[in-house]
Order: structure tokens, then C-alpha cells, then sequence
């Protein structure tokens, strides 16, 4: 199941021919353009042809913290391509959270840039958050269970499993407006009415 199929080695010799793509073969999945920006949008990135190396969901507790959720997902991207675009942004801030490791972010609105692992000379690791939606759906459909990963799972809190069996709903869902003021669970009114409820592939479910 990890072999190439012979129309992606088509795909990745006429790249190659081309000029667009002169990666060694081991990097063979591409972006056509990763365009990344922070919360506030101080630092923006939109690049074409961006050959990236590898996704790992990261449990550990430091990126936990570090993110704000449950995990936080990386792509590999190639350093001397990402790099020279991000140094210079004014607002690049960065904290140093291991000796191993340097963790970039915007000094404005804290969205997490990219973790440097010192010892990685070619790779630095982008959150998925800052990643626009075309981007994340170029990636989705180039997964690949044999080189991408969930990480330090055993690290992972039990909330993380009971978490994912939870109602997915579009919008608010059953979001409550200030859930913990001093009324009745029923008392306090949900924005959407009705819910709709989602699969895990953002459709819409039955309403019988």
C-alpha cells in the first residue's frame, strides 16, 4: 500500500521535466500553492510549488500548551524555502520551549508560525491552523498512513477519545450564550434553532 501508483509516478516524472520540481524523489508530494497567515494577518505566506515532506498530529503535552487544543497537527515544510519569507516578518516573535527546539509566533496575536528543531537542517514544522482552507485540501487528499501520524499519543489526555465521540454540528451547534450564569440548563437558549447536525465528513445528517 505504500508503493506510488503508476499514474502519480507519470504526474511526478513530467514535474520533474518540467522544472517545477526538482526535489529529490523521497519528497514527492507537492502543493501548488501554501498559503499561510496569522490571526491578526501580520504575517502572511503565499508560495507555489512547495514540495512538503510529512504531517504529524503532536499529543505531547509542551505543543498542547503551546497550541490550545486537544493536539496540534504539523506539515514539514522545506526550510530554504519558508524561512527567507518568515525572518524578516516584524512581528516574528519566538520562545525557545526546549533545548532542542524553537517555537516561532506572532508577537500580536500568538498564533503559533512554525517549530525549529535545531538539529533539523532542511525542515521546519507549520501548525495546520495557519493554513488556508485550499491548502488543507491539497494536503488532505495527499495523505498517507505510511509517512503521516498521530505522535506521542501515549502523552495524550483521556479527554481526547471521549472528546471526538461529541455531537459535530454546523455553526454554533449547541452552543449556550455564557453557559454558566445562575439559570436552568433549559432556561438558557441555544443561537441555532434548529441544530444541524454534521457527520465527520461535514454533512448533513438525517433529520429523521
Amino acid at each position: 500500500p505504500c508503493d506510488d501508483e503508476d499514474g502519480a509516478l507519470n504526474t511526478l516524472w513530467l514535474l520533474i521535466l518540467t522544472g517545477v520540481f526538482s526535489m529529490p524523489l523521497g519528497k514527492s508530494r507537492i502543493l501548488t500553492r501554501l498559503r499561510a497567515s496569522c490571526l491578526c494577518g501580520s504575517i502572511t505566506l503565499d508560495l507555489h510549488n512547495i514540495a512538503w515532506g510529512q504531517i504529524c498530529v503532536c499529543h505531547c503535552q509542551a505543543c498542547r500548551q503551546h497550541g490550545g487544543g486537544a493536539n496540534l497537527p504539523f506539515a514539514a515544510v522545506p526550510r530554504d524555502v519558508i524561512w527567507p519569507c518568515l525572518k524578516d516578518q516584524p512581528t516574528l516573535k519566538y520562545f525557545d520551549s526546549s533545548p532542542n527546539a524553537r517555537r516561532y509566533f506572532c508577537g500580536t496575536c500568538a498564533s503559533p508560525i512554525v517549530q525549529d528543531y535545531h538539529s533539523e537542517t532542511h525542515t521546519l514544522w507549520m501548525p495546520l491552523g495557519v493554513l488556508d482552507n485550499e491548502t488543507l485540501q491539497e494536503i488532505h487528499h495527499q495523505l498517507d498512513p505510511c509517512k503521516d501520524s498521530h505522535i506521542f499519543y501515549h502523552e495524550a489526555p483521556v479527554t481526547t477519545a471521549s472528546l471526538s465521540e461529541l455531537p459535530y454540528c454546523a455553526n454554533f451547534g449547541l452552543y449556550k450564550a455564557d453557559p454558566c450564569q445562575d439559570k436552568k440548563w433549559d432556561e438558557i437558549p441555544t443561537l441555532e434553532d434548529p441544530v444541524v447536525y454534521l457527520d465527520r465528513e461535514g454533512k448533513e445528517l438525517d433529520k429523521k
